[in-house]
């Protein structure tokens, strides 16, 4: 047996039994292996319950399905990228045509076929050359920018490390801005590269070395100036001559938590979208020119929760419209906002759907969206679909965007869902949403699926996970989405201080509390499950450990649960949400809650813990997967993907969502949904 390890905090000492397993391979593949014959030996109890076999055959398939991504209009071509998982192709293969309905469309680059993968690109404004971001994990990352036409590399690469920024190009297509280290270190600039490899690049700002991964840049949509935004500081540029030494002009002084956004400019006049003294986000204006402007002052073009839509999620500007993006109930909704009348004029037609992306060109744009029923939706807008908008002031046109590729995932059900909103009150008097999913029917007493995150920020909005399809189709099931505090559902007020981090977990604990409720008649009280990723699976390793009685069963994915072990090496992003450990005041509050250091034995059998599914991955570079084989006394099952697992191999994604589907059915005693009991029996 080896010695724990002791970790001393603010005078305690936190014993680690199990911190041999960072080094240990031979051991921590040894108990792999068990923790795997443990599992599927598990899982083989339901293997006669419910007809697997059948199943497998129906749905192995169902992620073999076609992807059109970054849909765009250059100088009379139409750019996009396509994935077919069903032909084997994982990585994107960059294609340029004049008609989406093209077979044989112009290929720029298939990714398939190099090593690294793509994380960016951006075309040229003529639409001739095409700046790819390519990302390696042995070999140097670089960027490369290809001739369209006949694919041949343009000039020199560009190598980089980390910390990877967006490529920018200049109106003329001659060269772009890019964030490097010529000399290929960690002392990272933006400069201003030639495509004429003749030439040298232009340095525009030297970065303090604390402020690198803090640093981000954009060129204005007149590609006139250049947007440099840092931790504390927002500042401008004009870039329209580069023969001139690049002068910043300070625009904003950044205050803690607050953010700026750029939307689009009108010469010196230029527009943000920021969370200051709005915590649902609003749209200023302000002149960047130093003798038409006061310190910090601007003035409210679009109010916050204009017209009562929301929290504004992104914007940018068009000619004389603002796009704008809410998060109107718990999913987005699209206006278009005109500066000349000064109201919403246009609401395009989009239900329970996320916003992605979009590009606009002289004829109009293509957007992109995800919902709960299909992992993707491509729309266009004409301008000339913009051409009468409403008369009255109050009022604004729908408009119902052009469907034109949409991915159709095989084999599922072509039902609609019932996609509904309710809330309860949680512990503090606080009311708190959720979102109910299910197929449509009036059936009562289902099993249900939570799902919850509340971290960073970061709002849950409509996402396709075939794992939820699959769990609501194949039993009848029914997947809740509460919105526990610390996501950004709500705006500002609904994050949280690392010190409040407790709020969300007894959020969690109210929701579902509220969901056994003999008054709920949908869910089945004695058949609830819960599924948590990342910070999510950290809130269902808190909730179990203080409430082992709420769920019949648990799966937690690449969760974040060794907290004292990561929090020192995870830097300021992971320190706002969880606290600083070396503070004292912070290593109190997260000694209350850090799921590692209070699991305790049960004394009584209705004290046990639910059986729970720990989903872990080999490569995930976010939370270690020792954190998950430190969970010892659960179940685990390995896979090769990262932090995000749906990046695994096509074959092992699909393995892990039957496993997940298949422990359900065994922890809370599951049967198929008697439509595919019938289906089943007819392919027998």
């Amino acid at each position: 047996m080896k010695e724990p390890k002791i970790i001393e905090l603010h005078g305690d000492k936190i014993c680690d039994a199990y911190h041999w397993l960072n080094e240990d391979d031979d051991k921590r593949n040894k108990m792999l292996l068990f923790e795997n014959y443990t599992l599927y030996k598990y899982l083989h109890l339901n293997f006669f319950k419910n007809d697997w076999i059948k199943a497998k055959q129906k749905f192995n398939n169902s992620n073999d399905y076609k992807l059109f991504s970054d849909v765009q209009h250059r100088n009379w071509y139409i750019f996009y990228s396509y994935m077919d998982y069903s032909k084997g192709i994982y990585e994107p293969i960059f294609y340029r045509t004049k008609s989406l309905k093209n077979i044989n469309p112009h290929v720029v680059l298939d990714s398939n076929h190099i090593s690294g993968t793509v994380l960016d690109h951006e075309y040229s404004p003529n639409g001739e050359y095409c700046a790819f971001t390519i990302w390696n994990d042995d070999n140097p990352s670089y960027i490369q920018v290809i001739n369209v036409e006949t694919g041949e590399c343009c000039g020199r690469s560009l190598k980089f490390k980390r910390f990877f920024k967006k490529v920018l190009w200049t109106k003329d297509s001659k060269g772009i801005f890019v964030y490097y280290d010529p000399r290929e270190g960690d002392k990272r600039s933006p400069f201003y590269h030639h495509l004429d490899h003749r030439k040298r690049d232009i340095f525009m700002m030297a970065i303090k070395r604390n402020e690198t991964h803090a640093t981000h840049f954009q060129l204005s949509t007149n590609y006139e100036y250049l947007i440099l935004r840092q931790s504390q500081t927002l500042s401008v540029a004009n870039v329209v001559s580069l023969v001139e030494k690049v002068e910043f002009k300070l625009i904003f002084k950044i205050l803690p938590d607050v953010t700026y956004d750029y939307v689009g400019n009108d010469g010196e006049t230029f527009l943000f979208l920021t969370n200051l003294d709005a915590p649902k986000h609003h749209i200023i204006r302000v002149n960047v020119d130093e003798q038409k402007r006061q310190s910090d002052s601007y003035v409210v073009v679009v109010a916050e929760n204009y017209e009562e839509h929301g929290v504004l999620q992104s914007a940018f500007k068009n000619g004389d419209y603002l796009f704008l993006i809410y998060i109107e109930n718990f999913h987005n909704s699209f206006y278009l906002y005109s500066l000349n009348g000064q109201r919403i004029e246009f609401k395009i037609d989009l239900k329970d759907e996320t916003f992605i992306s979009t590009k606009v060109d002289e004829f109009g744009f293509y957007f992109q969206t995800e919902s709960y029923e299909t992992p993707q939706k491509i729309y266009k807008i004409d301008f000339v679909q913009l051409a009468s908008p409403s008369e009255r002031q109050n009022a604004y046109t729908i408009v119902k965007p052009i469907l034109k590729r949409a991915a159709i995932v095989p084999f599922l059900s072509e039902e609609e869902f019932s996609i509904q909103h309710d809330s309860f009150y949680s512990f503090d008097g606080s009311n708190v949403p959720m979102t109910v999913i299910q197929q449509k029917n009036n059936d009562v007493n289902k099993p249900c699926l939570v799902f919850s995150y509340g971290a960073y920020g970061i709002p849950m909005l409509p996402a396709f996970k075939l794992f939820y399809r699959l769990f609501i189709e194949l039993f009848n099931g029914v997947v809740v989405i509460i919105y526990i505090r610390g996501g950004g559902e709500l705006g500002d007020d609904w994050l949280l201080k690392s010190s409040e981090a407790q709020t969300s977990f007894n959020d969690l604990i109210s929701g579902v509390e509220y969901l056994k409720r003999a008054s709920f008649e949908l869910v089945d009280s004695n058949k609830i499950a819960f599924h948590g990723i990342s910070h999510g699976g950290c809130a269902g390793a808190v909730v179990i450990n203080k409430r082992r009685d709420l769920f019949r069963s648990v799966i937690l994915q690449n969760a974040n649960i060794d907290l004292i072990n990561d929090l020192p090496s995870k830097g300021r992003l992971w320190a706002k949400q969880y606290g600083d450990l070396t503070k004292k005041e912070d290593y109190e509050n997260i000694k209350k809650y850090a799921p590692l250091l209070h699991i305790e034995e049960a004394t009584k059998t209705e004290d046990a813990y639910p059986t729970t599914l720990i989903v872990a991955s080999l490569n995930d570079n976010i939370v270690s997967i020792v954190n998950s084989l430190k969970y010892i006394i659960l179940i685990k099952v390995i896979n090769t993907g990262g932090h995000y697992y749906e990046t695994a191999e096509e074959r092992e994604f699909m393995d892990t969502v039957f496993v997940k589907l298949q422990f359900l059915a065994q922890a809370m005693d599951l049967k198929f949904d008697e439509k595919y009991k019938k289906i089943f029996e007819t392919e027998s």
